[in-house]
């Protein structure tokens, strides 16, 4: 938080450590700029998978079927391209093309929405996606606080 990490030692030890970002207000990047920088910083491609999904589940101590994908589990879900790759080596270049929270679609790209029910938006270096919310809406509030070149986790964003 404010820059500031776990040294490289409790990185690479035997504690648990779980993975995520803290907020766009204290730094400028998002979950994927995270993994870089831990994998810049030696951490294993096996053990980011863990950090940001079954450790993280076991640290917060959620026992609904959070961290996994299993039947009757919790339908939060991240999908990306299959470039044969393993999940672990995905992560390295997040792009979601899928986001399922609750089992509700909350983000597409790259996928036709053939309800239309989703709403565009345009993520500066990220790309199109189409998300759940009133992104007119959401954009022109937030013109209205920050200005008309605000950003989101460091990226412009336009809708």
């Amino acid at each position: 938080m404010f820059g500031r990490t776990v040294s490289d030692e409790l990185l690479q030890s035997d504690i648990p450590i779980a993975l995520g970002t803290d907020s766009a207000l204290t730094f400028p990047g998002d979950l994927a700029d995270e993994l870089r920088t831990a994998r810049e910083r030696g951490v294993t491609r096996d053990s980011l998978y863990r950090m940001v999904t079954s450790t993280a589940a076991s640290i917060l101590r959620l026992r609904d079927g959070s961290g996994s994908i299993r039947q009757g589990g919790v339908a939060d879900l991240i999908a990306v391209a299959d470039h044969g790759q393993t999940p672990a080596e995905a992560l390295l270049d997040l792009r979601p093309n899928f986001v399922m929270i609750g089992g509700r679609i909350k983000l597409l790209s790259g996928i036709p929405d053939a309800g239309k029910s989703l709403k565009p938006i345009h993520v500066d270096g990220l790309g199109e996606f189409l998300v759940d919310a009133d992104v007119s809406y959401l954009h022109e509030q937030a013109r209205k606080a920050l200005g008309p070149e605000y950003r989101l986790a460091g990226r412009r964003v336009a809708a």
